[in-house]
């Protein structure tokens, strides 16, 4: 206890910015939240900030899960102090509902500290920049998660699939099964007060549920880096093809990834990425042109007026048979478009009342990303047939050059900034494992041991995952590989296997839940493992 005083009157003392104060708390804080037991009830927070702030000013995270350096304020020291005494897990065990276990532990707080200051809950979420967003907002937010990258991918899918009835089978499968664990984590998130992914996995499954959880995130975090350095390469290389009108000067795809490399190294230098993150409305403006300029082809272009025959050949569907293999990789691309359920509990409570609001979100939200995604898969399919690429953006321009450009150019900004910016938590996650309790010298004394590592670990460690990303994206066979991946492992553990798991550790679900979760869990396996032989099938083949 006397620990504990100590480091309040330490927090008290110090500036949140101060790094020397910081460093050695938020490690302490980390290894005693992971200590703790595996069954807690949430404890109530003043203000959840980012302990991993530089002099130069890191800005908070904000990407649906939180790194384990989360300070939360006085109360944490006061809810260690009733965990001592034991005062909290017999008192909380006798709590029917959260509510009720929100207002016992403010007033046992307010009894074992009568000082501190109590901060409504709505005033909680409007410091974590939420809480203020209305339906309409919550459905744009849900939309623009799940319609990323993977709609580059759809109309190939459709050629793995088979044609337009295996495309569309598999899209309604699998949204209807992320549209069920959607809601059932939106119940979960409102039952147990979780701000995020690993918190769940805490509360269910104890300290290494939540290192599980932490590292599968950081590491499609990874992938998706990877992801984005193929696709803007791709996209620059078609790019730079209809702006020479020849290529011989034009550098392949995997030349224009190691321009991309040296574009982002610059930004390896910077903590602060407010700037670029203007640029991120680039991959919404993008996915909106793309869904357009494909469907409006797709109904207005005429083949007819085309004289030449290998035009013709291209955009006409010529024999294709479809493997076991290829479909199973059409399940990959399809799940990767409905992966977007770890930043789902970001938007679940910035909205105003979301638990009455966040089924309406997902439900609309939903029905517009599977019709934008089915019109993105016939029409690309339409267009080229069983010539289209695994990229459909790239193919564009062989019917108009302009369009084509702006869709390749737009996709390859946005493939930048979304790089910089995920790279952002990827590096503070890993930074937090380097932390020891000697960071809080003085970086300028001489006498300190390692000055220029502890100095510069931040821009080291940001440029060795730069340089890790791009011996990835090299040696990986290409888009839709990567693509299908992610789908097929992290789509079906993060969007579909652990939503129900922990529903299903829950134990307060009705019987038909608890048979739905179960298919949904035997459907999410059945789905990973057939993506992953397709993607490895796919890997091998190429």
């Amino acid at each position: 206890m006397e620990e504990v005083v100590e480091e309040q009157k330490d927090r008290e003392r110090s500036k949140p910015d101060d790094v020397a104060n910081m460093w050695p708390r938020t490690l302490n804080r980390a290894q005693s939240f992971l200590a703790q037991p595996s069954h807690w009830g949430p404890y109530p927070q003043l203000r959840a900030r980012t302990l991993l702030r530089r002099r130069r000013g890191l800005p908070p995270l904000n990407r649906g899960y939180q790194t384990p350096d989360t300070e939360i304020g006085d109360r944490q020291a006061v809810y260690e102090r009733m965990m001592t005494t034991e005062v909290l897990p017999a008192h909380y065990d006798a709590l029917p509902s959260l509510s009720e276990a929100k207002a016992s532990l403010r007033a046992l707080a307010m009894q074992t500290t009568p000082n501190l200051q109590y901060v409504p809950e709505e005033e909680q979420l409007k410091v974590m920049g939420g809480g203020t967003s209305s339906v309409v907002e919550g459905i744009l937010n849900t939309t623009n998660v799940l319609m990323g990258s993977g709609l580059l991918a759809l109309p190939y899918a459709t050629k793995c699939a088979g044609g337009y009835g295996g495309a569309i089978a598999i899209l309604s499968v699998a949204s209807a099964a992320t549209l069920f664990t959607a809601k059932l984590l939106g119940r979960e998130l409102e039952r147990r007060g979780a701000r995020g992914f690993p918190d769940l996995a805490f509360y269910v499954f104890g300290r290494r549920g939540r290192v599980a959880v932490a590292v599968g995130l950081y590491f499609d975090l990874f992938m998706c880096l990877v992801l984005f350095l193929i696709m803007g390469g791709a996209n620059l290389a078609a790019l730079l093809e209809v702006v020479g009108g020849s290529t011989a000067w034009v550098p392949t795809p995997n030349g224009c990834v190691w321009i991309l490399a040296a574009l982002l190294a610059p930004a390896t230098a910077f903590d602060d990425l407010t700037a670029l993150a203007k640029f991120s409305a680039v991959g919404t403006v993008a996915t909106v042109m793309l869904v357009v300029v494909v469907a409006g082809m797709a109904l207005f272009c005429d083949d007819d007026d085309d004289d030449d025959d290998d035009d013709d050949d291209a955009a006409s569907p010529v024999a294709f048979a479809p493997t076991d293999a290829s479909r199973a990789l059409a399940l990959g691309l399809v799940l990767y478009c409905f992966a977007g359920h770890a930043l789902f509990p970001s938007i679940y409570y910035s909205l105003q009342n979301p638990k009455e609001q966040w089924d309406v979100v997902v439900d609309v939200s939903y029905a517009i990303v599977l019709a934008a995604s089915s019109v993105v898969a016939c029409a690309g399919y339409a267009l080229f047939g069983d010539q289209v690429s695994d990229q459909i953006s790239v193919d564009v321009d062989a019917i108009d050059e302009t369009t084509g450009a702006l869709c390749c150019g737009f996709i390859a900004v946005s493939a930048v900034s979304k790089f910089a910016l995920e790279l952002q938590p990827l590096a503070l996650g890993i930074e937090e494992l380097l932390v020891d309790d000697d960071d809080d010298v003085d970086l300028k004394d001489p006498r300190c041991p390692r000055p220029f590592f502890r100095a510069n670990r931040a821009v080291i460690l940001r440029a060795g995952l730069l340089a890790l990303s791009l011996a990835s994206a090299l040696s990986l066979p290409g888009f839709a590989v990567v693509d299908s991946l992610l789908g097929a492992i992290f789509a079906t553990l993060i969007s579909i296997i652990f939503p129900c798991a922990v529903s299903l550790a829950a134990g307060t679900t009705t019987i038909p839940t608890r048979i739905a979760c179960y298919a949904t869990i035997l459907l999410g396996a059945l789905f990973g493992a057939l993506g992953t032989w397709g993607s490895w099938s796919e890997a091998t083949a190429r």
